[in-house]
């Protein structure tokens, strides 16, 4: 089963800010984070909650 995942361009904005995201990756808070070719950064939910940025 695969974890829900927002992208960084897509509907994570809807959800915290995009300069919020890249200090919480820069600082090793969003482990689960992926770049995906097509569709870019792929954050699951998860850990955006875990960061407290959710």
């Amino acid at each position: 089963m695969t974890r829900p995942t927002l992208t960084q361009q897509g509907q994570a904005p809807r959800a915290v800010c995009r300069s919020t995201i890249r200090r919480r990756y820069a600082a090793g808070d969003l482990p689960g984070a992926v770049s995906d070719e097509t569709r870019g950064w792929l954050i699951p939910v998860d850990d955006l909650v875990a960061a407290g940025a959710g």
